[in-house]
């Protein structure tokens, strides 16, 4: 409810983004329904929209201002908008992208299929694998051309082999798409000829075939399998066999083994005589496969060989040699010395198998320094001194100072800021650390007086009623006012010249005036703050209700928990809606469940979101076996707790499972019993503090308990 006054003293000297949002260059992006090329298809995903990050990671979220970020996995959806943010959730202006999702073509996926040729013709889409998207689009074309002229095959007239299907787009935005079939004609089954030159086996010639492990050249390597295999065929398709016998064939993608026999037949069986060929696997040199990495100039030496991506035999063997050659000369790279570029690493040839090359771009990330420490001597009259340029950090670095000096950057002054220890960190791009440096900064004759005093930047500062976000709420203190310290503790006072000062727990008050001074009170000189307290938005607190479904209707709002600043507001909406279309619920109508009520905006404060859980007992129920009040039948102890709470259920009551959940209704820890332990444990010590609640599961029936995590 409303919003948190977050004041960050961010110092950047160069370039900086003080809330690291990310850059949009394109508010609305278009996608195909279908994104890739070749058999790396994909539908279009948060992860694909375009941003650039700048200081942090980029993190899109549904709305404008929600807290939870979406799922990189979660799949675009045509006319929505998504908003750009960071992780860290500091961006508080996010850019909204609206997606267009264009229409893709779809011919459907590869298939193989195999038909007899006494089969009747059929339509080849009707036995078509879906792609992505779903079946294939009729319309398009096969080729080579059926008999039919359309894509309706007949095995009498058609002939086995590879076919593909072409579908072109409408839009002028989506490629066109296109699919293969593979398609095997199984002629009607005849008894074979006596005579073995009717028989029409394959030629065979040689029965020792030698490959190795990974086969190729270039980036088209593979592993050898049956269809690498060599005879001729005689009149027949050629079909393998793992023995003499068999009568099921070998899958052409099935790998080679080492020292393995295969047997080699035709396709209509009619082979007695199978030819046995002896399979041989040499082991080939590995140098694993393309690979692209990031190193931070201060990272020290790292071994390549850590970082090859493993080849389709794995990963990249040891002993290789690195083109151009790196200062170690090893493998070992080091990011102070060798240079980014693309280097090739060489596994020789083993005798048996040719030599295997690799190659890895290696980029690296220059690390901007802080410098080291240093101490400055100043007298309370010199002129400000820039840290930054006192230091050495490079202009085109990104710093901060802390404490924040008066100036908003890395500019210090004698006269105005304190004398002491500040920490200058300088930010570096994703992959190389943070830096940090310490500056001792001493003064001379700087006084006490003019030095003490805070800085406050802002005379007029505007609250809401209620701040904060999610369960996090609270009324506008005098901790919230907003001042710098200035070498000394804050104090805020009545009046210019009171000598008490107020507490930081005083609810502020709206069109009051608060004087900022010090602690010691040796300020003379009180900076006054107008504040206004602005109305926020109301929708209560969260509640848990527990209704009979003979009860008459009755009003929500009128049961709901208040929220700091009292009962919810009405004209709310409720979510899902009730079927009265009002806040009235109705036992015999409306379902138990999680309810969302809001009240929207007022202009000034966000609009306000609070939780009601239902539970709706069946009159045949017993109502205390869900009833939130019958603590006796089980108890937790020590409540409050700091780690582990014990749970004790009476004669006669078996637990067998306790979910415990927050304020928002999210699951934080479950975990299943032993119903015959009158005595059990459970450890909260990994829960932050805060109030939960604790849904017992027995087998008489449900039980709440609220707990309280110190």
């Amino acid at each position: 409810m409303g919003r948190i006054l977050l004041f960050s003293f961010m110092m950047t000297f160069g370039v900086a983004a003080a809330q690291n949002c990310p850059i949009v260059d394109d508010a609305t992006q278009t996608f195909c329904q279908s994104e890739g090329t070749g058999n790396d298809y994909y539908r279009p995903a948060v992860k694909h929209l375009s941003a650039t990050a700048n200081g942090d990671e980029v993190a899109w979220y549904a709305t404008a201002d929600g807290d939870v970020a979406l799922d990189m996995d979660e799949l675009l959806v045509d006319g929505e908008t998504y908003f750009a943010g960071n992780a860290s959730g500091t961006c508080d202006s996010r850019v909204g992208v609206t997606v267009e999702l264009a229409n893709s073509p779809n011919a459907g996926g590869t298939t193989i299929i195999e038909v007899s040729i006494t089969a009747e013709p059929f339509d080849l889409l009707d036995v078509y694998e879906p792609s992505i998207l779903g079946p294939p689009e009729a319309g398009g074309n096969i080729t080579p051309p059926l008999a039919s002229g359309t894509t309706v095959f007949d095995p009498a007239v058609d002939g086995s082999g590879q076919y593909r299907y072409d579908v072109e787009s409408t839009n002028g935005i989506c490629d066109d798409d296109f699919s293969y079939i593979y398609i095997t004609v199984v002629p009607e089954p005849q008894n074979p000829p006596s005579d073995p030159e009717e028989q029409n086996c394959p030629i065979v010639d040689s029965t020792e075939q030698v490959f190795c492990e990974s086969q190729g050249t270039g980036n088209d390597f593979y592993r050898p399998t049956v269809a690498h295999l060599v005879a001729t065929a005689n009149g027949d398709d050629i079909v393998w066999f793992d023995s003499a016998t068999s009568t099921e064939p070998l899958s052409l993608d099935e790998l080679l083994v080492d020292g393995e026999d295969y047997f080699v037949g035709n396709a209509s069986g009619a082979c007695l005589e199978r030819i046995r060929v002896e399979c041989i696997v040499n082991q080939s040199p590995n140098a694993g496969a393309t690979t692209f990495v990031t190193f931070c100039s201060n990272a020290g030496q790292v071994d390549l060989l850590d970082y090859i991506n493993p080849s389709v035999i794995g990963e990249a063997d040891p002993g290789g040699e690195i083109f151009p050659s790196l200062s170690s000369g090893t493998t070992i790279f080091d990011p102070s010395v060798d240079v980014e570029g693309q280097y090739e690493y060489h596994v020789d040839s083993n005798g048996s198998c040719d030599a295997d090359m690799a190659f890895i771009y290696v980029t690296v990330s220059e690390a901007m320094s802080s410098g080291a420490d240093i101490t400055l001597n100043l007298n309370s009259t010199d002129q400000p001194v820039d840290l930054f340029a006192e230091l050495g950090i490079s202009s085109e670095a990104t710093a901060s100072v802390s404490p924040a000096l008066a100036s908003g950057s890395g500019v210090f002054d004698p006269s105005v800021d304190a004398a002491g220890e500040y920490t200058v960190t300088v930010f570096n791009d994703e992959g190389c650390e943070d830096d940090t440096a310490l500056v001792t900064v001493n003064i001379n004759n700087q006084s006490d007086v003019e030095q003490n005093c805070p800085i406050v930047t802002s005379t007029e500062q505007t609250f809401c009623e209620s701040q904060g976000t999610g369960n996090d709420f609270y009324r506008p203190s005098v901790a919230h006012l907003e001042a710098t310290a200035n070498g000394e503790d804050i104090a805020w006072f009545d009046t210019a010249d009171s000598e008490e000062p107020l507490s930081p727990d005083e609810i502020l008050v709206d069109g009051e005036f608060y004087y900022a001074g010090n602690a010691s009170g040796n300020c003379s000189e009180r900076v006054p703050v107008f504040v206004t307290v602005n109305t926020s938005p109301n929708a209560g607190g969260t509640t848990f209700i527990t209704v009979n479904s003979t009860d008459a209707p009755f009003d929500l709002l009128e049961r709901f928990e208040p929220s700091v600043i009292g009962a919810p507001d009405s004209g709310g909406t409720m979510d899902p809606p009730l079927a009265s279309g009002t806040t009235m619920f109705d036992p015999s109508v409306d379902v138990g469940g999680q309810y969302t009520y809001t009240v929207a905006s007022n202009g000034l404060c966000n609009s306000d979101v609070s939780v009601c859980y239902i539970t709706v007992v069946d009159a045949s129920e017993d109502a205390a076996a869900v009833n939130p009040n019958s603590l006796e039948k089980v108890s937790m102890f020590p409540n409050p707790s700091k780690g582990n709470i014990n749970l004790s259920s009476a004669d006669g009551v078996h637990p067998v499972s306790v979910r415990i959940f927050d304020l928002s209704g999210n699951t934080v820890k479950s975990m299943n019993l032993d119903s015959r332990a009158q005595l059990q444990n459970i450890d909260i010590s990994t829960l932050r503090p805060s109030l939960y609640f604790a849904e017992i599961v027995t087998e008489q029936g449900k039980f709440i308990k609220r707990i309280i995590k110190n």
